[in-house]
């Protein structure tokens, strides 16, 4: 069998959360953790782009989702670095780890969108969106602890 191609895939590194959790699927990730912003200027050409890495929590997503997730449950930590980033939007209203139930991302690279081929969106909760050219995951590890979630004390 010859070696996969991944030249032309929009998200890469997938392997390091099948070989961990057993599959891939964005719509487990349930908590941002870390975000990291970072403009990058290409010194052969003088342009500037955006890289922007997160660092999210991701828990196997059953398929009746009532319960999830479960905040006793084993979660992973998972660093994805993601290309070229535009139209930004990020809504936070709570200290803690940022909960984002719907959580997905949407690979375009089939459609050439100008040179933006993946679409992240939070679809139940409109916390996150963006394009961006590429994605990678970089690590995939168990997470050292649970979500650090705020509880309102009213």
């Amino acid at each position: 069998m010859g070696k996969l191609d991944t030249s032309e895939l929009a998200i890469t590194g997938t392997g390091l959360v099948i070989d961990a959790l057993g599959r891939w699927s964005a719509t487990d990730i349930a908590f941002i953790r870390e975000l990291h912003w970072r403009p990058v200027c290409d010194e052969s050409t003088g342009e500037t782009r955006t890289e922007v890495t997160l660092l999210v929590l991701s828990q196997l997503r059953p398929p009746q989702s009532t319960g999830w997730p479960d905040l006793d449950g084993g979660f992973w930590a998972i660093e994805v670095q993601f290309e070229n980033v535009q139209e930004f939007c990020l809504t936070v209203k709570n200290q803690g780890d940022i909960q984002v139930p719907g959580f997905d991302l949407h690979d375009f690279s089939d459609r050439k969108r100008q040179d933006l081929h993946i679409q992240v969106e939070d679809y139940e909760g409109g916390v996150i969106a963006f394009y961006a050219r590429r994605a990678q995951i970089v690590s995939c590890q168990k997470a050292t602890h649970p979500p650090m979630v705020y509880q309102s004390r009213e």
